[in-house]
């Protein structure tokens, strides 16, 4: 045989300069050969030649020969004698290095198109001859079918509303997670699966090993995304720790949908299309042997404003292809929800606000899923290293207040009488996100402590004026008086008060409460912050006595931005000061910029959104973000006092 001609010919179309310029630079740099030659074709100018090759400066070369980087043209890379780490050589040699992709093809296949078989059918499956649903990069099977028999576990679908929930609650020993796509970047799920190109896919869910992974098989060969390099990484998903892989059909069955020997994600375009990371999440959950699907982000709409819980832009072509797909995977859902209910496969619907309605998946309390499902581990391991065979069995222990819990240490120490009732209010606190992230506490203080309260109210000479600009009146005075609440400040007040004020200090400033708050604002700090920000975060408590006197009124603002959460507990006796709420504002005319002052902005209009009313033993909390805007409307004579606890964290510089 003589080797005519030698050369490695790319030939690339519309390429966008923007976008793909470093992996062209990238594919020039790592060109091996006696010569490479680049050509660029537009139809203004024609094909034109770039030398060099490899200029450092692509877009001053591609300007040199009249190509306007700025508009689309064609790309023609053309290597002279392929050197001998060539892909092309190694082909042409039969070197070590060729693949022939045909057997890895074949182990993909899932009949025609795709269709799947059923595993009930007797003509195609033996009842005893085991089905490979999840298999290794090399095509080993791994058996993982029913290694959760009749488990639960929370599915998280991505939507919006995931961002108010407490993400804390679904830390908790006992509770499994499963996540899909770019949503197991923010929070780690113990299950995690996706559909779509693994370049779409952030590099930590993949690098991940507490995380398990289910993939389409033929994603094993395919690179991810290098986002330090913004290039395709040489990295495969074959590469990476704890990913299994599955066998996708595209025909949808209901009928066969759950003993099919391939996983279906909804019917390919040439049969009407709608095919959704979802369906395969489910059918995995099913698989491993779960039993109730908890579904959380299950918004089922999307729009401009909202798409998903994570940063991401979606174009708006993009929105009315999701939209048109939740009107077919109501369809699917609808088809499926009775042979769902024969398998004994419940899937129940935890997300407020959900679209996919109730009559196709029962709505269940998120609070009530997670207290199914939490285990305890309050018990005391003290006694169980004995012999359980002897014929007089030891007892084990009770639990023990002394017992060493998994969770955070003392968050629930039944020695502090108001510490637990505290942090169990902030656990159970709703979260709204309208017009900003915020926790609304109906109870804060035990009530036996609450009702001692006011008696205990340290007197009027222990405050001190409270000066800002709306509280100042016109003798000078301060319409806002405050006792910042330290120990030597509690130090200085009559026994009794100090006595009663004491454990109430030490419960709100203890690290129990700051890691309660801080798990259920993370949605909110998270986007003020980010990840690096969060990791780095110092700050410290400031406990306050607030009295608020007639006259005093503070416009809308949105607290300076050394504070990060604010909460205010109220203190009236009754409720008969309920109307003198804080109230809580949305700029009608949205802007975008930097936090910089508590000062209201009084040329600008707000629309009041709502106002959290001023009852017994209740509060407030909210993350200081650019659209926290709130104020308090002028106090009355017959209104004053307004007495109430103002818990702030302040950056630590």
């Amino acid at each position: 045989m003589n080797l005519t001609y030698d050369s490695h010919v790319i030939k690339l179309a519309s390429v966008d300069w923007k976008s793909d310029h470093h992996r062209v630079a990238h594919a020039l740099t790592a060109a091996r050969g006696k010569r490479v030659i680049v050509r660029a074709h537009q139809p203004a100018t024609g094909k034109r030649e770039i030398t060099p090759a490899a200029a450092p400066d692509l877009d001053r070369a591609l300007s040199s020969v009249g190509i306007d980087p700025a508009q689309s043209f064609d790309l023609e890379i053309v290597i002279r004698q392929p050197g001998p780490d060539s892909p092309v050589r190694q082909a042409l040699h039969g070197d070590h290095g060729y693949r022939d992709p045909r057997d890895f093809d074949q182990l993909q296949w899932a009949g025609e198109r795709g269709t799947g078989t059923d595993t009930r059918d007797a003509a195609h499956y033996h009842p005893l001859r085991p089905v490979p649903m999840f298999l290794r990069e090399n095509g080993a099977a791994v058996d993982l079918v029913d290694t959760h028999r009749g488990g639960s576990v929370f599915l998280i679908l991505n939507g919006p509303s995931f961002a108010t929930l407490d993400h804390h609650a679904l830390r908790q020993p006992g509770i499994l997670t499963f996540g899909v796509n770019n949503g197991g970047h923010g929070f780690r799920p113990h299950y995690w699966t996706c559909v779509d190109d693994p370049t779409r896919f952030m590099a930590s869910i993949w690098r991940d090993p507490a995380i398990t992974k289910f993939v389409p098989l033929a994603h094993y060969q395919k690179p991810i995304w290098d986002a330090d390099h913004d290039r395709i990484s040489a990295e495969k998903v074959k590469d990476f720790p704890r990913v299994f892989g599955f066998r996708r059909n595209e025909q949808f069955r209901a009928e066969q949908w759950l003993t099919e020997d391939t996983i279906n994600w909804g019917n390919h375009g040439e049969r009407g299309g709608g095919r959704s990371v979802m369906l395969s999440a489910l059918r995995i959950c099913h698989l491993l042997g779960f039993r109730r699907v908890f579904l959380l982000g299950c918004d089922f709409h999307m729009d401009t404003t909202h798409s998903y819980w994570f940063p991401e832009h979606r174009s708006d072509q993009a929105i009315r292809n999701n939209t048109d797909s939740y009107h077919l995977m109501r369809g699917y859902f609808a088809a499926l929800r009775p042979h769902f209910d024969a398998a004994d496969f419940q899937v129940l619907n935890c997300t407020e606000g959900s679209r996919l309605g109730p009559e196709i998946f029962p709505h269940y309390p998120l609070d009530q899923a997670i207290a199914e499902c939490a285990l305890d581990t309050s018990a005391s391991t003290h006694g169980h290293y004995v012999d359980r065979y002897q014929k007089k069995k030891p007892t084990t222990p009770p639990a023990s207040p002394h017992s060493i819990p998994l969770s955070p240490p003392s968050i629930l120490d039944p020695h502090s009488p108001i510490l637990a009732p505290l942090v169990a209010a902030i656990g159970s606190a709703p979260v709204h996100a309208d017009p900003f992230f915020h926790l609304t506490f109906p109870s804060v203080f035990p009530p036996d402590v609450y009702a001692r309260l006011h008696d205990h109210l340290p007197p009027a000479s222990a405050y001190e004026d409270l000066r800002h600009r709306d509280a100042m009146q016109a003798d000078g005075s301060s319409a806002r008086l405050h006792l910042v609440l330290t120990p030597d400040s509690l130090a200085t007040l009559p026994p009794a008060i100090r006595e009663f004020w004491t454990p109430i200090h030490e419960a709100l400033a203890s690290p129990q409460v700051k890691t309660a708050l801080f798990a259920r604002h993370y949605p909110a700090l998270f986007r003020r912050f980010g990840r690096e920000g969060l990791r780095t975060l110092k700050v410290e408590p400031r406990l306050s006595l607030i009295r608020d006197l007639a006259g005093y009124r503070i416009g809308v603002h949105k607290d300076i931005e050394q504070k990060v959460i604010t909460t205010q507990f109220y203190l009236p006796r009754d409720e008969s000061q309920a109307h003198l709420g804080t109230a809580f504002y949305r700029r009608t005319q949205p802007k975008t910029e930097e936090l910089k002052t508590e000062k209201p902005s009084t040329d600008e209009p707000f629309q009041l959104a709502k106002r959290l009313p001023f009852l017994p033993n209740s509060g407030y909390s909210f993350t200081v973000a650019p659209d926290s805007f709130h104020g308090v409307d002028p106090l009355a004579e017959q209104d004053a006092p307004r007495d109430s606890l103002m818990l702030v964290y302040y950056l630590i510089k």
